[in-house]
């Protein structure tokens, strides 16, 4: 057998007998694999390609010691959840090129999926409670992706803090600017948010869409369905710069959107789409809940 392309699956379970009686799956084993294989494939009389598929732990990384990533030249994980039909395959490392995320919809067999946001973003006439939309750039596209909140009464001295995609402390943080600079009590409160398609909001500039997500659960008062919340918001309230700005409020554009709530910052182009800007997320939040006219207080 000479192949031009190889598939290794998995590389813990493949021995050499040289790294005897190292079992499989054991660091010497799993690097030694890994680096006869590098050194196959990059043989300059007969090059060939490869794929090495990895088991994963149950936190989410590669099973086996970090000289794995370092010896391949792109490290891919293929992720989504097993009850829906989205998967999304983000690269965390390519030598050779920009870091992608393709989105895949495997109904039927695995076929990419060429506008990702249709699958994450639910369309809707009017607008509901505790939901908000932003924009994401995974690699090079940007995508606009649903983020929605529950807000509900605790019965425990230690309300819940919940956030599938995002971490805890980056929760508690927006949770916090929320109590201290927009007078929000979540003290007997538990808070849930959740990203449409199992997204992680791993993106700073997310941070807005979230904090109006939760004042929309809290007030009680539903966003507008064509809006769009863009930026990250720092410890004293106000909004932070958001990267590659023109290309995802183009996309906001493309996607029909009417209004962008967005940091004071410089933005190069003309768009068909209004454009606020707000310097803090109480400006922001009370322009996209429309509560300068409206009781702010929670009467829960």
């Amino acid at each position: 057998v000479d192949p031009d392309f190889i598939v290794l699956d998995s590389v813990q379970t493949f021995t050499l007998e040289r790294c005897n009686p190292s079992r499989s799956g054991s660091p010497t084993q799993v690097v030694e694999v890994a680096s006869e294989l590098v050194n196959l494939c990059k043989n300059a009389n007969r090059p060939r390609a490869s794929i090495i598929i990895g088991q994963m732990v149950k936190n989410d990384e590669l099973a086996g010691p970090r000289q794995l990533e370092h010896l391949v030249d792109a490290v891919y994980y293929f992720e989504g959840d097993p009850y829906e039909e989205l998967r999304i395959c983000t690269s965390s490392k390519n030598r050779f090129g920009e870091l992608e995320t393709v989105f895949f919809n495997i109904n039927e067999g695995m076929k990419p999926i060429a506008n990702p946001s249709e699958y994450l973003i639910t369309k809707r006439d009017e607008g509901v409670i505790g939901s908000a939309i932003t924009i994401i750039k995974e690699g090079t596209m940007p995508v606009a992706v649903e983020i929605e909140s529950l807000i509900s009464k605790s019965f425990t001295p230690y309300p819940s803090r919940i956030g599938d995609g995002l971490r805890r402390d980056q929760l508690s943080i927006i949770i916090s600017i929320l109590e201290q600079k927009n007078s929000m009590n979540f003290y007997d409160k538990n808070v849930v948010i959740k990203a449409m398609g199992n997204v992680k909001l791993q993106e700073p500039s997310t941070n807005l869409a979230i904090a109006t997500s939760i004042a929309s659960s809290y007030y009680k008062v539903a966003t507008p369905p064509d809006l769009i919340m863009l930026g990250d918001i720092g410890l004293t309230g106000e909004l932070k710069k958001v990267q590659s700005l023109e290309a995802k409020i183009k996309e906001a554009e493309r996607m029909g959107f009417k209004k962008i709530i967005v940091p004071d910052q410089t933005i190069v182009g003309h768009y068909n789409i209004e454009i606020v800007k707000a310097k803090t997320a109480k400006q922001a939040i009370s322009n996209a809940l429309s509560l300068k006219n409206k009781e702010t207080t929670n009467d829960n």
